[in-house]
């Protein structure tokens, strides 16, 4: 294919030509406007007649022919394009953007590739006047070129991801979603995906959003191992018991690795069908008893996975680690005669495929003897059992609700009085017709004041309507999927929280709900106070990222040298705008460096050892050491780093100051200092000895006793001894001098920094 139709493909694959406005494009063209200094600048896309501006700046227009512009000449080059002063260039010279508005003088424009080669169009600035970019707009210019071909290479990388995930989504009938990893979330899904998670969240999925906004605690775990395999390259399929909040649903699940034309994987295709209309199961409590609770499992023969829900786990009495396996049933059951018989009906109803039931009693790990209904059902394919589902269900009460009916009305009465919940009948009319004594026990209220009145007088007003609804709707169906929550009134005043589980029967030919209600007040409290964590945990991230900022303009900003370097191989990854201006180097030389090359050879050795001490610490360091400048010159820093996390690598924050300066004044502050000792030795040594003289030769002289020659010879000394006194004022003088120059300056040019003549 000729190297004009390779350029168009390449364009064409974009899909860009004629597309919306950008923001990010329009800051780029900006920012190269802002750099080179121009009046205009464009970012085309150039097919076979025109150039079509992705984002412009400094004009309203569009598009303008190819024929005869400055990009067709500019995509013909290798690289950077420039016309200086296009007076000076017969083929421009007479182009009508150069005799018209905007009366064209100077170009700048660089070819636009992906892939590396194919040249889709032009990043390119136009100004009025002649000029000619400096090496800083250049360098630049080039910066905004790569930025520029990275936003086009993402954008077909996001085109080629979204058509494999359209393949993987138009594929299958269930509902789907494409997830990615680390963190795992939702890059894609279809109307089915999104549709059933408002089902049960009430809330439409959003892409970009992590997983774990909607498969929480065992769901969660069990679908990121699924999704860690796929990415592994290794496809999975699983069927399971999922429970929600207010229901639970079977399953069957697949986890698909996606792959690119490279072969790698870049995101996992999760399916799940809806499979519970073959897992129907049977109410293994009779019809009077339908307030047990009810657990799930499964053994699955193809992948060799034992399920239990959290339900059966506690009927078991069990932790939530602990693993079941296919025998786990008769680790329970101490009647050997009774285990044989379970064996029996799984047999038969595996070569019968049919349900089987069976009422037997285990002992739990806490040593409780309790009864359970076991029902089960196999499931086949290709005529294979390819596991065994069920549900398991305690009718251990039931069996001594049954027991206490057929021995006495008062037994009856005295297992409704044990009972730690509250258990009622409600009339059509909601009045109370029987409520037990632990209502008097939680509430405070005698029972005989509380029967025949409505529910309504102990209910917390703003929960009255939704309980009325609860009440009309459970007569109308005869059945509640969930319990209710609701406030009841303390004969001390205050409301406290209950929730209820109920159902109806008839008596008599009346109609009835019965009730079965327990204290949830500290369930509720803790559940406001997780809230009100959650809402800490959000503020928190609030605050984070404003740190985060403030961190970045401090950085950026500051008037020292910083920059910041990894502790995995000591590459400078930051610099800011103040260490580029003092020591010299470009920012991409400061990158192109470690943090060693900035040392002077013969202490880069005991460097290294030292930094590789240090990436072991955590923590803040400060210490004097030596940098070299781009010049050459070797000084003298201070340097304050600490340690710093980023995306799970370490890194050292350096702040780097100059102490040259500081150097050079304390050592010729330290001079002064020692030629003030000298003075001062003189004034208290030199100076003493003639002063002395001079005194004592005054008191000869003023004695009568000698004569007037010998007077005369001790005028003599006396002079001599002043002489002597003079010089050495004059050499104190002198020095005080030198030490005052030293105040007034700060340096001593006869010192170098440090500290040698």
């Amino acid at each position: 294919m000729p190297e004009y139709e390779n350029r168009l493909a390449a364009l064409y694959q974009l899909n860009l030509l004629d597309s919306g406005n950008e923001p990010v494009f329009n800051n780029l063209v900006a920012l190269a406007a802002a750099t080179c200094q121009t009046k205009l600048a464009f970012i085309t896309l150039i097919d076979n007649q025109r150039l079509w501006f992705k984002s412009a700046f400094g004009t309203d227009a569009t598009e303008v022919p190819i024929k005869g512009s400055f990009c067709e000449q500019a995509i013909t080059m290798e690289g950077f394009f420039e016309i200086q002063d296009t007076l000076n260039y017969p083929e421009f010279c007479t182009n009508s953007l150069v005799k018209n508005s905007p009366h064209v003088r100077f170009y700048a424009g660089y070819p636009l590739k992906i892939h590396g080669q194919k040249i889709i169009g032009t990043l390119c600035v136009l100004d009025d006047q002649p000029k000619t970019l400096s090496e800083p707009q250049l360098a630049a210019f080039k910066n905004i070129i790569q930025i520029a071909e990275t936003l086009f290479e993402q954008e077909l990388h996001t085109k080629a991801s979204k058509a494999i995930f359209d393949t993987y989504l138009n594929s299958t009938s269930e509902a789907m979603c494409i997830v990615g990893n680390d963190p795992c979330f939702l890059l894609s899904f279809n109307q089915l995906f999104s549709n059933t998670i408002h089902t049960i969240y009430g809330v439409f999925p959003k892409t970009g959003e992590p997983i774990s906004t909607y498969f929480h605690g065992f769901n969660l775990d069990n679908f990121l191992v699924g999704v860690s395999k796929a990415f592994a390259g290794e496809p999975s399929t699983v069927e399971r018991l999922v429970n929600f909040e207010k229901f639970s649903v079977w399953y069957f699940m697949q986890y698909l690795p996606i792959r690119n034309q490279d072969g790698q994987v870049i995101a996992v295709a999760f399916t799940a069908k809806n499979v519970s209309n073959e897992h129907k199961y049977i109410d293994l409590l009779n019809e009077t008893n339908e307030l047990a609770r009810v657990g799930g499992w499964e053994i699955n023969y193809i992948n060799k996975e034992t399920v239990w829900t959290t339900v059966t786990r506690q009927i078991f009495e069990v932790a939530e680690e602990y693993q079941p396996n296919p025998l786990s049933f008769f680790d329970f059951i101490n009647d050997e005669n009774l285990s044989n018989l379970l064996r029996l009906l799984i047999d038969e109803a595996i070569h019968n495929k049919t349900l089987f039931k069976i009422e037997v009693p285990i002992i739990t790990p806490n040593n409780t003897t309790k009864w359970l209904v076991l029902r089960g059902k196999p499931a086949f394919q290709d005529n294979q059992c390819v596991r065994i589902f069920g549900a398991v269900g305690d009718i251990t009460r039931d069996k001594e609700l049954r027991k206490s009916l057929l021995e006495s009305r008062e037994q009856y009465k005295g297992i409704i009085e044990s009972s730690s919940d509250i258990i009622y009948e409600l009339d059509i009319d909601g009045l109370f017709a029987f409520v037990s004594p632990v209502w008097t026990k939680l509430l405070g209220h005698d029972t005989e004041e509380v029967i025949g009145k409505s529910y309504m007088e102990y209910m917390h007003p703003d929960d009255i309507r939704r309980c009325h609804k609860f009440c009309r709707e459970l007569f109308a169906t005869r059945k509640a999927d969930n319990p209710i929550e609701y406030r009841l009134l303390h004969k001390k005043g205050h409301y406290e929280w209950h929730e209820s589980t109920c159902s109806t029967i008839t008596r008599n030919g009346k109609l009835y709900i019965i009730g079965i209600g327990r204290e949830i007040t500290q369930w509720k409290i803790a559940q406001e106070r997780l809230q009100h964590l959650n809402k800490q945990l959000l503020d928190n991230s609030i605050q984070l990222k404003d740190s985060e900022k403030r961190y970045s303009d401090l950085f950026r900003l500051s008037p020292q040298p910083m920059y910041m370097f990894s502790l995995e191989d000591f590459k400078i990854t930051s610099v800011n705008e103040a260490a580029i201006q003092h020591y010299g180097y470009s920012r991409d030389e400061f990158l192109a460096k470690t943090i060693l090359d900035m040392l002077p050879e013969q202490i880069q050795s005991d460097a290294r050892i030292f930094l590789q001490t240090k990436a072991q610490e955590e923590g803040y360091y400060a210490m004097r050491s030596s940098h070299v400048k781009q010049d050459g010159t070797i000084f003298d820093v201070d340097v304050y780093s600490s340690q710093i996390t980023i995306n799970q690598q370490k890194f050292r924050l350096v702040l780097s100051i100059d102490m040259t300066k500081e150097l050079i004044r304390s050592r010729a502050i330290e001079k002064q200092n020692e030629m003030f000792k000298e003075i001062a030795w003189m004034q208290s040594h030199v100076v003493r000895a003639p002063l002395a003289n001079i005194m004592g030769l005054i008191e000869v002289i003023k004695s009568k006793k000698i004569e007037d020659v010998k007077r005369l010879d001790i005028v003599h000394h006396l002079l001599s001894e002043a002489e002597k006194f003079d010089e050495i004022i004059k050499l104190i003088s002198k020095k005080a001098t030198e030490a005052n120059v030293i105040v007034v300056d700060g340096i001593d040019n006869n010192l170098d920094y440090r500290g040698l003549k």
